[in-house]
């Protein structure tokens, strides 16, 4: 399923990163006073542990702890015993929490596919079951599909001369051919011969479809293990003839 960035689907995905940011903050609130209530336990207390404590009972956000904690190691390097190596554990921690959320709230916007899509996972879509096929309706639904299909193919796929604005319905618009030439010759190499113009003794032109998956290309709405990816391979050579051909006699 899939709703447009101008109904609201841009909307979706701002929400989302700020929702990601605001449970991170809620979690770092939750850690740091359940590290404050294990380290209250300690017996070895100095200012710099005091500081830390300070600091975990009223952190706000994982960034401001990990300057905080930062600072920390540096003013108490010449009054307390290893200043830097004990606020190593508490920066590594709050550094960890902040990449990690940093890297969800990257990872929720993947939930837009091209052309300002915003992909829904729902479980009222799926794949179509060909064996369960048994009521008029599902075959109607077929024709209509293959229908649409078609129309597509010839409007997007066929039509070189211009491109209309509903081809931009699928990930993919159209396979991108490559064009290539070789001086070389898919046969023996006295039956074909070069391009005007040129010095090349022979020439052939190849056509290179690349991947073209099922899915993105062909649009075939099928389950992840049945999902192929082609390649089509096409080479062309002018060739002689003289001399190697013959007619097939009539019967």
């Amino acid at each position: 399923m899939s709703m447009d960035g101008s109904d609201g689907g841009l909307y979706l995905v701002a929400f989302l990163a700020l929702f990601v940011r605001w449970s991170g903050t809620h979690l770092w609130g939750i850690f740091c006073f359940a590290a404050f209530i294990v380290r209250a336990k300690a017996t070895f207390r100095d200012g710099l542990f005091y500081d830390q404590q300070a600091m975990l009972r009223n952190s706000g956000s994982d960034s401001g702890a990990l300057w905080q904690i930062v600072k920390m190691g540096t003013q108490w390097r010449k009054t307390s015993r290893r200043p830097m190596l004990r606020s190593l554990y508490l920066a590594v921690f709050a550094g960890l929490h902040l990449a990690a959320f940093a890297v969800a709230g990257i990872f929720s916007a993947k939930i837009t596919g091209t052309n300002s899509k915003i992909l829904l996972c729902s479980d009222q879509c799926g794949t179509l079951n060909f064996t369960i096929l048994t009521s008029p309706r599902q075959f109607q639904y077929l024709r209509v599909d293959a229908a649409v299909s078609a129309n597509h193919i010839a409007t997007c796929f066929l039509n070189t001369s211009s491109t209309p604005v509903n081809c931009d319905s699928y990930v993919r618009n159209k396979p991108s051919w490559k064009l290539s030439e070789e001086e070389s010759c898919p046969f023996a190499d006295e039956m074909c011969y070069g391009a005007p113009g040129t010095s090349a003794s022979k020439i052939s032109v190849h056509l290179d479809s690349g991947p073209i998956d099922s899915t993105l290309d062909l649009v075939i709405n099928a389950p992840p293990q049945d999902r192929v990816t082609l390649q089509r391979l096409l080479k062309y050579a002018p060739l002689w003839t003289d001399g190697f051909r013959s007619l097939k006699p009539q019967e």
